[in-house]
């Protein structure tokens, strides 16, 4: 657990070391005279600054809030996922029994969220309808076998990336619970369940 609090801690101070100039960037925009801007330029620059901000929300609640124990809450999570994935085809439906969630379990919901997101190759939605259980349906549905790899436990450190780091942040969460994530896998959904070790298993179709 060391590690991932000292984890923790860094990425708190990454996100609020970026958050300010973000959002100073943003009431700049705000205020610049655009009159001699064409809109396609401004929608440019505009939808970067918010995708850069909605990244940085999603990135915060999975890995900030260092002296905030009581955060993430279910409704940083549900807020963060919604903005994220808010022009690419999927929907998010975090079940109300959730919102007594904060913290660890909250960031555990989130990292299986993003997982379960970046699998829907070609849109879909995503259900958390309870705290341990999270799933995928869509036309394709699709996890790289590094992000499988990770979501086992059994990623090297020489191969992480981009790719699996986030289902490798959730294995670690599980891990330090005395659980692990079960998953089923079929071509139109994703069931991914953290489940105790003793009671793992694992059935890819």
């Amino acid at each position: 657990m060391q590690d991932l609090n000292l984890m923790h801690v860094m990425c708190a101070k990454l996100c609020h070391d970026i958050a300010a100039p973000l959002g100073a960037i943003r009431m700049g925009m705000e205020m610049l005279d655009t009159s001699s801007l064409d809109q396609e330029t401004l929608d440019i620059v505009n939808g970067s600054i918010r995708a850069s901000i909605h990244r940085l929300e999603l990135y915060r609640a999975l890995t900030g809030y260092a002296s905030a124990p009581e955060k993430p809450s279910i409704d940083d999570v549900r807020k963060a996922v919604e903005n994220y994935w808010y022009d690419k085809k999927v929907l998010f439906h975090l079940d109300d029994s959730l919102d007594h969630l904060y913290g660890w379990p909250a960031r555990q919901v989130l990292a299986l969220c993003i997982v379960a997101g970046d699998s829907l190759i070609r849109g879909g939605e995503v259900f958390a309808e309870q705290s341990n259980k999270i799933s995928a349906r869509g036309a394709q549905v699709q996890l790289y076998p590094e992000v499988l790899q990770a979501l086992a436990g059994e990623a090297k450190p020489e191969n992480l990336s981009s790719k699996n780091i986030i289902a490798h942040f959730s294995a670690l969460i599980a891990d330090n619970h005395n659980c692990q994530v079960d998953l089923t896998l079929r071509p139109d959904e994703l069931c991914m369940t953290v489940v105790a070790k003793e009671n793992t298993m694992r059935n890819v179709i």
